[in-house]
């Protein structure tokens, strides 16, 4: 089968869970055709990853998080304004429209997400019928025994 990564290059975790994987998928005979990373704008992908990957990565702009000045966690409040202002409201539909050229050339089999936000709503935006599967630590959150995100209020439901 042929894959296509779509990651979230913000940390670090989900590029190493992608490099990860591509080695398993390509050891059992399988072909990882290409890589799209979003990330902002004042990040730069590390070196490791380039190297490493064995696809063409194609970057784009998505949506950042913001971070509490006084105690340095995320701030859901101030990542929603960060984003929802019209000039980045204007990347992200250019983001989605380089993810959906991609994907038209790549012509992968399935779509593997790494918890990238405009792949996800690229595939559902144009009606893209490839399969695609999400990967992420933070579906833990969804496990009935995981506590975090329950009681939490409007931070815990949009985490």
């Amino acid at each position: 089968m042929r894959y296509l990564f779509a990651i979230q290059g913000e940390g670090r975790g989900h590029l190493t869970q992608a490099l990860s994987l591509a080695g398993i998928l390509r050891r059992n005979g399988h072909e990882v055709v290409g890589i799209l990373v979003g990330r902002s704008p004042e990040r730069r992908l590390p070196d490791f990853f380039f190297e490493r990957i064995g696809a063409p990565v194609t970057e784009f702009e998505a949506p950042r998080f913001a971070f509490d000045r006084c105690n340095r966690s995320v701030s859901m409040f101030r990542t929603l304004l960060a984003n929802a202002v019209p000039r980045r409201l204007k990347a992200f539909d250019r983001s989605m429209r380089l993810i959906r050229r991609r994907i038209e050339e790549l012509q992968p089999d399935r779509i593997v997400n790494f918890y990238e936000l405009l792949t996800g709503l690229t595939v559902r935006r144009f009606a893209i019928r490839i399969p695609m599967t999400g990967i992420a630590h933070q579906f833990l959150l969804n496990h009935i025994l995981y506590p975090y995100g329950r009681g939490t209020g409007i931070q815990g439901f949009l985490l």
